[in-house]
């Protein structure tokens, strides 16, 4: 038997989850559910106070939640609250947000109810309750609006969850369930570490903030404020402050020692920052647990998980929307700032330890599977790294290369930055920031013909997605679809061309999900969310895999998956690691031949 199940909460502006977690949100005193709404495929409804619920009508149901990390634990609450009982007898709980969001819709239960059963839900009755109390409206107008609202919310979810649930795989069904669960149980905290950095970090602030003329007339980095001072005291300002910006660095450089003010709104910025994001950590712990939330499918192109309940629309346009939460466990600093080292604020129980596998090269190893490149894939199966591959089969080296070595930066470079058909400029851009060179334009211009003349496998690869996806744009095709190794398929809306590109050659833009503005696409793109995809897949089988060996993997930060295991007499546990390490490397039968490496650090604290 399948149902669904929804709650109304009491919300302000202060209070709400565009400014809190959920699990620091449904902890708070004002917490407030003051409405359940029940629908089942039999028929039976429900919509008024879960005091007067039945809630033996769940019993061995499949329970369908629209984003289940929220109201999941606005079940839990009840059930400490004595309002619901703790053994509801629920056979399997899903998420629709997260089905919605693997079928390529937005997460919002509107996009959902259009997409997949053309229906519109009204949303003005939620929003007019912001502020009230359900006793301030039971007997109203507004009140008997939001039972009819509460209720179709409930009824329109289980729609969703029995049309789209045959069809959702069994492993993104696993991936969704440990994704939420894992956000549940948290990460364990150095209490008292953590204190030292909130405390300290505040000083700082605070200091930084008395070397600021015009605070507290005026916001410390209001841009107004500084140009008056700048013209007061009678030097240039640049048009922007942002950091990136090379005149503001210019700026900074020349007066930061002379005018204390210009370097305390720098560092004002970084380490206010900063201390939002240690203060996120101190304000939102449960014991010396920090509850947090990883969105499954947050990146709508790959599938990749986005922390701290961001949403990524697309790797190019890089759009977000904020869902819920403040904390980002995907994106912390890898080196200390202002001696703070916000990853050391994490740490494992006593008597454990964080055991953290990260998937090495993992992209170029894929792509190289991917197209078929048997001399690269052999000597990389032979125990030789990638990049020392590449400088051996493209650059001319020998098997004693160092690390150090020119070339093998050249190499690192070449790997990292060419594979999904960038141009000189952008691979330009991509070896200062991923090998730390400055090559000049024909330098560039150089690489970029040595790497597609040494790589047809891979050039033919997008060659092959770009002629494909021009049938499909000239064919009028609603999609276009791309099959990964394990099966998934990746899906674009709406490929068209739209005129020509500098070359003259055909420019097609397309949709990554149903709800999305057109983007261009081309067949190198197509290949990188393909490969980021692939290894996205290897992680998640890995990731099921330890937790049904009953291991307690708690967080998956981009290419690495993190457990918390045992000590023998204070020292790592050898089985352990090597179950861990094993279940990481053999997990995906459908990437037979794919030369997985796993780097391990095993550690006190979270470290990078």
């Amino acid at each position: 038997m399948h149902a669904a199940i929804d709650f109304e909460t009491y919300y302000d502006d202060e209070y709400s989850l565009r400014k809190m977690s959920a699990s620091m949100y449904c902890r708070d005193p004002r917490f407030d559910a003051y409405c359940v709404s029940f629908a089942r495929e039999d028929g039976a409804r429900y919509c008024g106070s879960p005091r007067s619920f039945d809630w033996t009508l769940l019993r061995d149901c499949t329970i369908f939640m629209h984003n289940a990390t929220f109201d999941g634990l606005v079940l839990r609450r009840l059930q400490r609250d004595g309002i619901a009982p703790a053994d509801l007898g629920i056979k399997a709980l899903h998420d629709t947000a997260d089905m919605a969001a693997f079928f390529k819709s937005f997460r919002n239960l509107a996009s959902a109810a259009k997409n997949f059963l053309g229906k519109t839900l009204e949303k003005e009755t939620r929003n007019a309750m912001k502020g009230k109390k359900w006793s301030e409206v039971e007997h109203t107008d507004l009140g008997r609006r939001l039972i009819d609202y509460a209720l179709s919310d409930a009824v329109t979810t289980l729609e969703v969850g029995m049309k789209l649930l045959p069809h959702w795989p069994l492993q993104e069904q696993k991936a969704s369930r440990i994704s939420r669960e894992a956000g549940w149980r948290g990460m364990p905290l150095d209490l008292e570490y953590l204190k030292y950095c909130h405390d300290h970090l505040q000083e700082l602030v605070f200091g930084y903030l008395k070397s600021i003329p015009w605070y507290p007339d005026e916001k410390p980095l209001s841009a107004k404020a500084v140009r008056e001072q700048a013209r007061k005291i009678g030097i240039w300002c640049p048009a922007s402050l942002d950091k990136r910006d090379p005149k503001a660095q210019e700026w900074e450089k020349e007066f930061a020692q002379q005018y204390p003010w210009v370097a305390a709104i720098r560092n004002y910025r970084r380490a206010n920052t900063l201390f939002n994001r240690v203060k996120s950590l101190w304000d939102g712990r449960e014991g010396g647990v920090f509850p947090f939330e990883l969105l499954y499918f947050g990146a709508d192109t790959t599938g990749r998980w986005s922390g701290g309940g961001i949403v990524v629309r697309s790797r190019w346009a890089r759009g977000t929307e904020e869902v819920a939460g403040k904390f980002n466990m995907q994106n912390m600093p890898r080196d200390p700032m202002f001696g703070v080292d916000l990853r050391y604020c994490l740490k494992a129980p006593e008597g454990k330890a964080f055991y953290i596998k990260d998937y090495g090269q993992i992209e170029n190893r894929a792509l190289l599977w991917r197209v078929g490149d048997k001399a690269a894939l052999d000597l990389i199966r032979s125990g030789v790294h990638p990049y020392k591959a590449f400088a051996m089969l493209h650059l001319g080296a020998g098997e004693g290369l160092s690390t150090s070595d020119p070339i093998y930066m050249t190499a690192k470079a070449c790997v990292l930055g060419c594979g999904y058909q960038a141009g000189a400029t952008a691979f330009q851009r991509a070896a200062k920031v991923l090998a730390g060179l400055n090559i000049d334009n024909d330098r560039s211009v150089e690489l970029v013909r040595l790497f597609r003349a040494t790589n047809p496998k891979v050039v033919e690869h997008w060659r092959r997605h770009q002629t494909n996806l021009l049938l499909s744009a000239n064919h009028g095709d609603p999609t276009h679809e791309v099959q990964l190794g394990s099966g998934r398929w990746l899906t674009y809306y709406n490929p068209k061309v739209v005129g020509q590109d500098s070359y003259g050659r055909p420019n097609i833009v397309a949709q990554y999900t149903m709800d999305s503005e057109p983007e261009k696409i081309y067949g190198g793109l197509l290949t990188e969310n393909e490969i980021q995809a692939t290894a996205r897949d290897v992680l998640r089988d890995a990731w099921i895999a330890q937790v049904e060996a009953g291991m307690d993997v708690p967080l998956t930060v981009h290419d690495e998956l993190v457990a918390i295991g045992p000590l023998k007499d204070g020292k790592p546990d050898p089985e352990f690691n090597a179950e861990m390490e094993s279940l990481a490397l053999t997990s995906s039968p459908w990437a037979k031949g794919l030369p997985l490496s796993i780097k391990t650090v095993i550690t006190e604290h979270y470290e990078k």
